[in-house]
């Protein structure tokens, strides 16, 4: 199916920081790990995920803490 011409452009999507503050409105603190991952954990990851396509060998993953410190969870 094709979309009308220029309805690609008419999303609007979300910035990281915009994402984070709708859905953890909560969320003042947030502490960014990056994962590494080895070729052969990729390659168990997509049997175990039954997948074809490459997967990225690198992860950011936000924890989201409240104004009191209290951990809000992974993002």
């Amino acid at each position: 199916m094709l979309a009308p011409a220029g309805r690609a452009q008419d999303q609007v999507f979300l910035t990281p920081e915009e994402a984070l503050a709708e859905v953890f409105p909560e969320g003042r603190y947030f502490q960014h790990d990056t994962l590494r991952f080895l070729p052969e954990e990729l390659e168990a990851a997509k049997q175990v995920l039954r997948r074809t396509e490459p997967l990225d060998s690198m992860l950011v993953v936000t924890r989201v803490y409240n104004a009191e410190g209290q951990f809000l969870g992974y993002a």
